[in-house]
């Protein structure tokens, strides 16, 4: 099994967000750092309750901080957003989970390159999180589970609560007890593994795993200056998109991912961190969680 890990891991990369490095399923566009003015100041502390029961976590209506003040272009500026209640999966979707969808036929198969993840995994693979899912593929699942994908706003504020925390737990910069990312120059796990495995770490409303592990689709559409326009209040997706902070928009054709896998770097941990991916994108990487109304 490791060797075939070592394998996969020569074939995929990892990155910063400055773009130094490319993180396998992440978007290869880098957005230019910048100081944007805040609308006020978060406490950057880790605000929420938790309330979490038959795998699904309470998020109470309520104001939070999204964005960041300095650093992505993207993610400025740091401003306050009032979202409705919802509830969302405490954990990433697992491959047992998906499975059972795809054996009612309501689902289709996960790509059948990443069969080895699974086949090889020593241990219950049913509690790996399923990856090689295309963002339809995605949004299928979480229907048939009776939910949606989250949008980005949701999944922010899920994974960070109220006040701006940068990591599930606050400011502290993460180590490898904190969960399964890139530490510096190695990695902390050689790749996925089950999902649940820091419940020290969960987020203020109870989720595990909103840092690294896999990247988690959302059903937005990524739009580098979105955070300057959107509603303040339940924003939802753009319908004109640009790459780019300044680019003319068209078209929109990435949809956006949070959350970083066990190949990201600390940068791209953050819970502010954006990124995105084509939505028929396929990856070891790359799994979902779902939202419900």
């Amino acid at each position: 099994m490791k060797s075939r890990w070592l394998l996969i891991l020569a074939l995929i990369g990892a990155c910063s967000s400055d773009s130094s490095e490319q993180d396998s399923g992440e978007s290869d566009t880098a957005t230019t750092p910048s100081v944007c003015a805040p609308d006020g100041q978060p406490s950057g502390f880790s605000v929420g309750t938790a309330a979490c029961a038959d795998g699904r976590c309470q998020v109470p209506e309520s104001l939070f901080w999204r964005g960041q003040a300095n650093g992505d272009a993207d993610a400025c500026p740091l401003h306050q957003v009032n979202l409705s209640a919802f509830s969302i999966d405490q954990t990433e979707t697992t491959m047992g989970a998906y499975a059972a969808c795809v054996q009612t036929g309501s689902c289709t198969p996960y790509a059948s390159e990443c069969e080895h993840i699974y086949s090889d995994w020593e241990g219950d693979s049913t509690s790996l999180p399923v990856v090689c899912v295309d963002h339809t593929q995605a949004k299928t699942y979480c229907e048939w589970a009776g939910g949606r994908l989250p949008s980005e706003a949701e999944w922010e504020k899920a994974a960070r609560g109220e006040q701006g925390a940068v990591f599930p737990w606050g400011e502290r910069s993460p180590l490898c007890e904190d969960g399964n990312f890139r530490f510096v120059s190695w990695y902390c796990q050689a790749g996925i593994i089950p999902v649940g495995r820091y419940p020290e770490t969960q987020s203020a409303f109870g989720l595990n795993d909103t840092l690294g592990n896999v990247w988690e689709w959302t059903a937005d559409y990524y739009d580098a200056a979105w955070y300057r326009e959107a509603e303040r209040v339940d924003p939802q997706s753009p319908d004109r998109c640009a790459m780019t902070v300044g680019a003319e928009r068209g078209d929109c054709t990435q949809r956006v991912m949070r959350g970083g896998g066990f190949n990201s770097t600390e940068d791209n941990t953050r819970a502010s961190a954006r990124s995105m991916a084509a939505p028929d994108r396929l990856d070891v990487n790359l799994g979902f969680r779902c939202a419900y109304d």
